[in-house]
């Protein structure tokens, strides 16, 4: 039988049944929680236990939400039902609540914010825009079935098309059809503030030295860092010498980017905020250390997350979007005790493949069979948040950001570890950049172009250890 009241007021603790006060004081699920924790918890079920002292059933639940909505903004809901929804385990954990888990994770999909929307081209001469729908159509099969034919059976054109395609592929920027729908809507949202300030301002819609100055001046009265103002000029650029207007000589616009670009790399000096690799393995260490030697709650399950996540950072260097987007049995495999990381696609397009480091496969396994389940796990994700469900790309760049700034009195960012990497091969020696450039995804070229911190590249012994150690041998990288 069911105590139900219209207008539920908070059953205190006292007021429960003797049963149910003990499982509460018995549970060691609860106990597994910090105080705080438990006492959101506690505040959760005493609204919940005053529309039932059962099992809440759906309908109980779905009148309990409503109750809750008709009082309080929806992140307090929100908090509200997933605090009750760990109390009711701990209350009755012989229940089955999967169908609460899959209620909860609608809800949280639903209030998710929607993806912004790819920008479209506004208002643009009709020049471009035509220029523009022709760059990204796609090839026509059967023109692309004859030059194949004539390239087999020996035709001139044919080997001039080869050695074009070759030449191409150095540079994907120079084929819009390869843009990645976030690099094509970069390159979308630069024309439209371009135009958007030739109009405001009068100008005639055209790319000249005369408006790019004007333009350029515009973004730096506005504040804008040197770095903005480079990408700005350089997705102008690149339109133009591309899309647009590829027979005409743009090298006055794009050497002025690429001017820019310099400058503002200069001014970022990115190279004071580099960290060694062994310094981020031993943050890495010292911090799941500590949750080992805790009392082996939840705080000590995040804690131990956070040192495995930057140890597989020093390692592996994944952008963070493949990083939030780890989980068990689909990106991150488990065969008999060994552990495989693997990613349909990455960045550039390809398929990237490695084995867990060596160094924390003891921890993976500490970590998925003691720590995680800790945290509840509502879904496969590895980097479990303490609501149970992944941690989003903002949450874990925050968390790695926050632990080296405290512990190493700088903050590097996920992206950030990517460099550190990439330094420590090069001070090694040569020979380490082409396994860095794997794992980094990148080719030689790439790496030491873009991630070239290093000072010297003297060999040292001691770190020469290290980075063997730190690149996986087994590492594969193909086209999909």
């Amino acid at each position: 039988m069911k105590a139900r009241e219209t207008s539920p007021i908070r059953r205190a603790f006292a007021a429960w049944p003797p049963e149910l006060q003990d499982r509460w004081r018995e549970s060691e699920r609860a106990q597994n929680f910090s105080r705080q924790t438990r006492e959101r918890y506690l505040r959760a079920a005493e609204l919940l236990l005053s529309m039932t002292l059962s099992p809440p059933s759906a309908d109980d639940w779905q009148e309990f939400s409503a109750w809750l909505a008709a009082r309080y903004a929806s992140s307090t809901v929100r908090t509200y039902m997933v605090d009750a929804s760990y109390a009711v385990r701990i209350l009755w954990p012989d229940e089955e609540w999967a169908w609460l888990v899959d209620q909860l994770r609608a809800r949280k999909r639903k209030a998710a914010p929607k993806p912004a929307q790819k920008p479209v081209p506004v208002d643009w001469p009709a020049e471009w825009n035509a220029a523009w729908q022709l760059a990204h159509l796609k090839p026509d099969r059967d023109a692309r079935r004859q030059r194949l034919r004539t390239i087999y059976r020996g035709g001139g054109g044919g080997t001039t098309s080869v050695t074009a395609g070759s030449q191409r592929k150095e540079d994907r920027r120079l084929e819009p059809r390869k843009w990645s729908s976030d690099f094509r809507a970069r390159i979308v949202r630069g024309a439209n503030a371009y135009l958007k300030f030739l109009r405001d301002e009068k100008r005639p819609l055209e790319v000249t030295r005369a408006n790019v100055d004007a333009y350029i001046g515009s973004l730096e009265s506005r504040g804008l860092s040197d770095h903005t103002i480079a990408m700005y000029t350089d997705e102008i650029a690149l339109l133009m010498r591309v899309v647009i207007a590829p027979q005409e000589d743009w090298a006055w616009l794009q050497g002025f980017a690429k001017a820019l670009k310099v400058a503002a790399k200069a001014r970022r000096n990115k190279a004071e905020r580099i960290v060694s690799v062994p310094d981020l393995i031993s943050l890495a260490e010292e911090t799941m250390a500590e949750a080992r030697g805790g009392i082996g709650g939840a705080r000590d399950a995040i804690r131990f997350r956070d040192g495995l996540l930057i140890g597989y950072l020093a390692f592996m260097g994944n952008r963070l979007r493949n990083i939030s987007d780890m989980y068990l049995g689909k990106t991150v495999e488990t065969q008999d005790e060994t552990v495989r990381v693997t990613f349909a696609t990455t960045k550039n397009g390809s398929r990237w493949s490695a084995a867990w480091p060596a160094k924390f496969e003891r921890a993976f396994w500490e970590y998925v069979n003691i720590y995680r389940p800790l945290l509840g796990p509502r879904d496969d994700a590895l980097w479990t948040a303490r609501d149970g469900f992944g941690m989003t790309r903002a949450a874990i760049s925050q968390r790695v950001g926050d632990i080296t700034l405290a512990r190493l009195g700088r903050r590097v960012s996920p992206h950030l570890f990517r460099d550190c990497i990439a330094t420590q091969a090069q001070r090694i020696s040569p020979e380490a950049v082409r396994p860095a450039a794997k794992v980094l995804g990148h080719s030689e070229r790439v790496l030491d172009e873009h991630y070239g911190h290093a000072e010297t590249v003297a060999a040292s012994k001691a770190l020469a250890k290290v980075v063997d150690t730190m690149i996986p041998m087994q590492l594969s990288r193909r086209s999909r």
